[in-house]
């Protein structure tokens, strides 16, 4: 891996980088980039970064602390994430780790509905915090077992309107019933995130919830 002012913004990772001896170095790259740019020192402009399916597990943990400010780009899907590496995750967002971050895919990673709740409380900056909210524009959240409790989680933390950036979200397969569904549509209903134009709500048990979806259907939030 470079280590002088190259800009390499985009670094996608296969499943053997990601295991030792590669993903120390891995690591090593990431601090040096992340010290480099905090001493305003000239660096690797790394704008996306893509570790998808490289079956991260436990190991995610300490690469989230090492991303780089200006990344724009973070794709971890199918690495069995679980709660522990959301609550690392979303204490990096929390305290503005990632200030610049525009899309983020978790999908296919068994997360857990305290998973997804960690996530969903570092997306969602509280008010009194010096820290900006992040200009998240997609958030991918399928497949991750987040159920009922997890989407009441972050329908909660849309209400908080610091997300108002999200335009794509995405929520397939997380079986959420009326009560995830319920708490959406209540974040909707407050035009929390205004310029939210694609929802996916595939395989989620929503058979019941006909009247639920056709208010959702009717809110001038999905009009395109």
């Amino acid at each position: 891996l470079p280590r002088g002012p190259f800009f390499v913004e985009t670094l996608k990772c296969g499943p053997h980088v990601c295991k030792d001896p590669c993903l120390i170095e891995l690591l090593n790259f990431l601090f040096r980039l992340k010290a480099a740019q905090a001493k305003g020192v000239p660096s690797i402009c790394l704008r996306t970064l893509d570790v998808s399916k490289c079956d991260l597990g436990d190991e995610a943990g300490p690469l989230f602390p090492r991303l780089p400010r200006v990344l724009e780009h973070l794709d971890l899907r199918g690495n069995r994430l679980r709660e522990a590496s959301m609550k690392t995750l979303g204490d990096v967002l929390w305290d503005g780790g990632l200030p610049n971050l525009l899309s983020l895919d978790v999908s296919d990673n068994p997360l857990g509905p305290l998973g997804v709740a960690f996530l969903a409380k570092g997306l969602a900056v509280p008010s009194w915090s010096w820290v900006q909210p992040i200009p998240l524009q997609s958030l991918k959240l399928a497949r991750t077992k987040a159920w009922g409790a997890g989407v009441v989680a972050l329908g909660n933390a849309l209400k908080r309107f610091k997300l108002q950036s999200l335009q794509v979200l995405d929520l397939e397969g997380n079986d959420m019933q009326s009560e995830g569904l319920k708490s959406l549509l209540s974040a909707f209903r407050a035009r929390a995130v205004p310029r939210l134009r694609v929802l996916v709500l595939k395989n989620n048990e929503l058979r019941d919830c006909f009247s639920l979806l056709t208010e959702l259907l009717s809110t001038s939030m999905l009009k395109d």
